[in-house]
């Protein structure tokens, strides 16, 4: 992650499957011959290699590999998570209907890919708290953020629990999404319940 954004611009290939599969339809036929299409560029990238893009009107560094939701936005981004997308919307747009800063906690932000989809809709009035702790996926959320200047969003690089203390973090083998926390002697990442005044600490973070 230590080139700056547009150094790895999709090739020709890349290009041609990712305009081809983000224009179909979102049905379930549709998604199963994006998949095929996908596997022409997925099947030449090594795991950690990255294609920078533009999502909802943003930058990003999406990895076609290991994580399912990057490989979602990268390849069918008309198709991510729509029902999520809508109620999320919906409540945008009532918060700018009163006039006021639509505020969004996320949790276990992966990538940020929630984070910047809520940024794109919401504007810079937003207050957007992107909390993860596992280190490959927060650097990518960094990058993403970064990669946007004056986007609303605050990182918090903290797992969220019942009560303080430190975890093991395990990553899921095929998808870095699927974390699940151990709280056995080796100490990977800090840990922290979430209650009114440590949401506040973390948007002065």
């Amino acid at each position: 992650m230590t080139e700056p954004y547009g150094a790895r611009t999709p090739g020709w290939l890349d290009r041609t499957v990712i305009a081809a599969t983000s224009r179909l339809p979102d049905n379930w036929l549709c998604l199963r011959v994006a998949i095929g299409l996908r596997r022409l560029v997925t099947m030449r990238i090594p795991d950690d290699d990255g294609l920078d893009v533009v999502r909802w009107g943003l930058r990003m560094r999406l990895h076609p590999r290991r994580n399912g939701c990057e490989r979602g936005a990268l390849f069918t981004p008309q198709m991510y998570e729509t029902g999520e997308r809508k109620e999320l919307f919906a409540d945008i747009d009532k918060a700018k209907a009163a006039s006021r800063p639509f505020v969004f906690i996320d949790i276990g932000a992966n990538v940020g890919l929630f984070s910047l989809l809520v940024a794109s809709q919401a504007g810079e009035t937003a207050k957007i708290i992107a909390v993860e702790p596992e280190t490959e996926n927060l650097k990518r959320l960094r990058f993403n953020v970064a990669a946007n200047a004056g986007i609303p969003i605050r990182v918090v690089p903290l797992a969220l629990g019942e009560s303080a203390g430190m975890v093991v973090l395990n990553v899921g083998e095929h998808d870095r999404g699927g974390l699940t926390l151990d709280r056995r002697p080796q100490r990977t990442a800090p840990i922290t319940p979430l209650r009114r005044s440590n949401a506040a600490r973390c948007w002065r973070y």
